[in-house]
């Protein structure tokens, strides 16, 4: 069973989205120094070889250290199974309109 709660909590506090964190690496987490290092980040004029670490909230690094490490990935699912499970959630949570991508959104206003 996906960890949905902690997907979207995940997503909500380092403000990444779906496929970026679907491909986060156990190794690409460095507790010590706060951060993860984001692979491939969407980038309008690069599409590859993107790397880039970003600082981890606390809330965000607590997220992952909490998931089993069972896989080379934190978080071992397709993005689009993601994406569709918060558009499932939100129907029978009767809430309109709200897509994942829209958490990135809310976080930066939140953090401002």
């Amino acid at each position: 069973m996906m960890p949905m709660a902690a997907i979207v909590t995940f997503s909500l506090y380092s403000s990444r989205r779906e496929e970026e964190i679907t491909k986060i690496l156990w190794t690409d987490l460095d507790v010590a120094g706060r951060r993860v290092l984001v692979r491939d980040m969407k980038d309008p004029e690069a599409k590859d070889g993107n790397g880039v670490w970003c600082e981890l909230p606390e809330e965000a690094l607590r997220v992952a250290l909490a998931q089993p490490r069972n896989h080379a990935e934190i978080f071992p699912y397709n993005h689009r199974t993601v994406s569709a499970n918060m558009t499932r959630a939100c129907a029978i949570l009767n809430i309109p309109d709200l897509h994942f991508h829209d958490l990135r959104r809310a976080f930066r206003a939140c953090s401002r």
